[in-house]
């Protein structure tokens, strides 16, 4: 159970919107109950470190949300062919 959370989780939570991250995490919540807080999102503490580094050189603040975005950009990446970028 807690692996197909954290995959439902870790690769649909970074292609919603803000407004429908709440609704997602309540489905969620739903479907495995009280396990969701037992299984944490998977950080790749030296990726973020490195993020961070490079934001910092280009004169970008980089706040605890455009780190967790550009992660969820990653893990789209790993496993998806394409990805498209809106906004």
């Amino acid at each position: 159970d807690k692996v197909l959370l954290r995959a439902l989780r870790d690769f649909n939570l970074g292609k919603l919107t803000a407004d429908d991250t709440s609704i997602f995490m309540g489905l969620l919540n739903d479907l495995f109950p009280k396990t969701l807080e037992l299984v944490p999102r998977a950080i790749d503490h030296v990726f973020e470190a490195k993020v961070r580094e490079a934001a910092l050189e280009l004169g970008y603040q980089p706040d605890d949300m455009f780190l967790l975005k550009i992660s969820q950009l990653r893990e789209l990446f790993v496993v998806r062919w394409s990805v498209f970028l809106l906004g």
